[in-house]
């Protein structure tokens, strides 16, 4: 049995971030109870109890799935502080029953302007981020949570080269490995070997997509994060972009009973109502962290990813890729992103991709 869960990234993204309260929550979950999913990923709102979320989700007949952490791992005068707030999270999560959570660092504000260039690049930045990752990875096992690190763009473990030299340098600790697919693809790795490579650190797996047109239209635009994924459009649903899933799933290992977590920030399949999209401006104030205003960059050209002479993608030649030719997209499923489709609900189109490569008799836990 796959264990499969879907983050709500539709129903709770704010225009600076997700922000779940107790009414899109519920939101979230009656509109789910239609699907074949019955795991959510575990965000409690702020001022909710854990009795009263998990009394939320029986409500609706939903388990919990593996949340995320995040913090300034890198710098030391944070550590032990950072290290106590994990052990929360671990205990929060323990206390619904799950057994693991993806972490990440937070925003590095020129990753943010100049997205998946590996900008601020440091080995000493990473080394401490290692050391604290860790410690908060051996704090959280010892309250029944594994911590899995988590390469995201525009944080501070983004490239290659940082997610294995950390992976590297915590070799032996609890730590263990959460990988994005479409955070990976974004990035210039090709998911399928980074994750081959360290399978057996592996503990969840986010299954995203990068559209290529999106990704196209970001390069050209020389696009923050925010407008990348927002206004270009940058991801797609599962198995309609550019990662090879085939490949993704072939490189697990033998006998993999981690989570799998979906995520689509902006759904293509379908329009939300202008209700809910006026519900999630209204959050801005509440939500929205001060990232404060960011410009846009004319240095994209150092992107890992380049516009080829047929309007193709090519990874840029480098030590963590191998210049592979990637204009390729997935022709095993129907449809094309950018293509609405009337009266269809956007996770029953999820489900429909999702179950097409991992297989008609998988279980939804």
């Amino acid at each position: 049995m796959r264990r499969l869960a879907i983050n709500p990234l539709p129903w709770v993204m704010g225009p600076m971030g997700p922000c779940v309260t107790e009414r899109n929550l519920r939101e979230a979950l009656a509109d789910l109870t239609h699907t074949g999913f019955r795991a959510l990923h575990t965000d409690v709102p702020a001022g909710m109890d854990v009795p009263r979320y998990q009394a939320i989700l029986d409500e609706f007949g939903f388990a919990p799935a593996p949340g995320y952490f995040a913090g300034d791992f890198h710098v030391p005068e944070k550590q032990a502080t950072i290290v106590e707030q994990a052990k929360a999270h671990a205990g929060t999560l323990a206390a619904l029953g799950v057994d693991s959570t993806f972490m990440a660092g937070n925003i590095d504000m020129a990753r943010f302007a100049n997205p998946a260039a590996g900008e601020n690049a440091s080995p000493e930045r990473t080394k401490r981020m290692a050391d604290t990752l860790a410690r908060v990875a051996d704090a959280g096992f010892a309250e029944g949570v594994r911590f899995a690190l988590h390469p995201h763009i525009a944080m501070i473990i983004e490239t290659e080269e940082e997610t294995r030299a950390v992976l590297d340098m915590t070799a032996g600790s609890r730590l263990g490995f959460g990988p994005d697919t479409g955070h990976l693809l974004w990035a210039g790795m090709m998911p399928e070997r980074i994750i081959a490579d360290y399978a057996d650190r592996l503990v969840a797996v986010h299954l995203k997509d990068v559209d290529p047109a999106g990704l196209r239209r970001a390069l050209r635009y020389e696009d923050d994060y925010i407008a990348a994924i927002g206004t270009r459009r940058i991801w797609t649903e599962p198995g309609r972009g550019m990662v090879d899933f085939d490949a993704v799933f072939a490189a697990l290992p033998s006998g993999f009973d981690g989570w799998f977590v979906v995520e689509v920030d902006s759904p293509w399949g379908c329009q939300f109502p202008p209700t809910r999209r006026q519900d999630l401006a209204r959050s801005r104030p509440r939500c929205a962290p001060a990232y404060g205003w960011i410009g846009r960059r004319g240095n994209q050209r150092r992107c890992r990813w380049t516009v080829g002479s047929t309007g193709g993608l090519d990874r840029r030649r480098g030590p963590s890729t191998d210049g592979r030719w990637l204009s390729r997209r997935s022709t095993k499923l129907r449809g094309e992103p950018g293509r609405s489709h009337p009266r269809r609900d956007f996770i029953s189109l999820i489900i429909e991709l999702l179950r097409s490569f991992i297989g008609r008799d998988s279980t939804v836990a």
